[in-house]
């Protein structure tokens, strides 16, 4: 039986929850995005309403991958993987890769339910707050996450209090 990696472990579980969160805070940020640009996030009625759940589902998917790398990364103690440089690249990586899946759900969408052109559903999601705002959500939870969760990955443990290590109770 192979054991996983104690990083590894500890990197799927901060994943589980950082793509918890980025899935709230997506659904909270296209509500006040759509409350205050007074549009709907999918805004082509013929669609119906699986098509914004399905793209938020594929954006969590990549998500949940994109930090499950970028923490596995992390975890392994390398000295690029801690650089700050190294931490807003996989950000932007993990942004572009989420921009990309919610844009193209929401292409193959319409375009499976008979609209001919390509180009322009692309343009119209594309010009749309929503894809935007998935990706900076994306990008800010892995920038705050990675310097968070680095010394934890690598196995440092917080200190404890000089009475805390006493055998004699």
């Amino acid at each position: 039986m192979i054991t996983p990696r104690p990083s590894l472990a500890r990197a799927a579980g901060y994943t589980a929850a950082a793509t918890l969160v980025y899935l709230a805070a997506v659904i909270a940020g296209f509500g006040m995005v759509s409350l205050f640009t007074d549009t709907e996030v999918v805004d082509e009625s013929a669609l119906g309403t699986l098509p914004g759940p399905i793209a938020i589902v594929v954006t969590g998917v990549l998500f949940a991958l994109g930090a499950l790398w970028a923490l596995d990364r992390a975890g392994r103690g390398d000295a690029s993987a801690a650089s700050w440089a190294t931490r807003i690249l996989s950000a932007f990586w993990i942004g572009l890769a989420v921009l990309a899946g919610y844009t193209a759900s929401l292409v193959i969408a319409l375009v499976w339910n008979g609209l001919d052109e390509f180009t322009p559903a692309l343009v119209h999601i594309l010009l749309r707050p929503y894809p935007w705002t998935a990706a900076a959500i994306a990008s800010a939870i892995i920038l705050a996450l990675l310097p968070l969760s680095a010394a934890a990955l690598r196995g440092h443990t917080p200190r404890r209090w000089y009475w805390e290590d006493d055998e004699s109770e």
